[in-house]
């Protein structure tokens, strides 16, 4: 082997050296440009899921008060004239505010599980183990992501909002 032919091989060698490094710089430039947008969406999810939790929590504030409202008629009407045909008639309202309310209230909660960045939290969880698992507790009722397990496959995103 000559001392050209050497050369050339060295700068085939070097050169696909060169390209592999390339390679994984390109690589790491995806996996950022995934990382950002899962981290984007994840935000939009949590601005959706708190502006939906506000409304009914709006709307569960509402419903409360005017239950409160028709306790306060009752109350009066009845320490009046102690009539059970008007106090029928008032207790109707007061259910059915109550009820909503309490509908509301439940919406409410189910929405606002969703502003928790959960799924940003399990990818950076993969990404860096914790070394125990996150304290926090999901109000999803779903584990939070603790040491990185490679035989758990399973998947604890949070289903839709119903």
């Amino acid at each position: 082997m000559s001392a050209i032919e050497a050369a050339e091989r060295l700068k085939e060698d070097v050169s696909g050296i060169l390209d592999a490094g390339r390679t994984v710089a390109r690589e790491y430039g995806s996996a950022l440009v995934a990382s950002r947008k899962l981290v984007l969406s994840d935000l939009a999810l949590a601005r959706t899921a708190l502006i939906r939790g506000l409304v009914f929590l709006v709307l569960a504030a509402l419903m409360g008060g005017t239950a409160w409202l028709a306790a306060m008629c009752i109350l009066v009407v009845g320490l009046h004239a102690a009539g059970l045909l008007w106090l029928g008639a008032l207790l109707v309202p007061l259910l059915l505010s109550a009820g909503t309310g309490y509908y509301a209230w439940t919406r409410a909660e189910r929405a606002l599980a969703f502003a928790d960045l959960d799924a940003t939290r399990r990818q950076f969880a993969d990404w860096f183990p914790p070394t125990q698992p996150i304290s926090t507790a999901s109000p999803t009722g779903e584990a939070n992501p603790g040491p990185y397990d490679p035989t758990d496959n399973v998947d604890n995103a949070p289903s839709t909002p119903t």
